[in-house]
């Protein structure tokens, strides 16, 4: 078996930057919702679904397998 590898570094966190900067929705919704102001993302697209995933598997220390939840919710989208 392979050494698990996070999938959350620090080129994702540079993308997740970059994407959600660009996205016409983030400040609206996310501060009309009450979000923090420096909230990166506000759950109208698929990347709080991937940050999700992605910090559930480096909290786990392993990929997870589809049945759990934060796939679900990718699966589901």
């Amino acid at each position: 078996m392979a050494e698990f590898k996070s999938r959350y570094t620090d080129e994702f966190q540079s993308a997740v930057d970059v994407v959600c900067g660009a996205c016409p929705y983030r400040v609206d919704a996310c501060g009309d919702q009450g979000f923090e102001v420096d909230e990166k993302y506000c759950g109208r697209c698929m990347v709080r679904l991937m940050c999700d995933l992605f910090i559930a598997e480096r909290d786990a220390q392993s990929e997870l397998a589809d049945e759990y939840p934060e796939w679900q919710a990718i699966i589901n989208y």
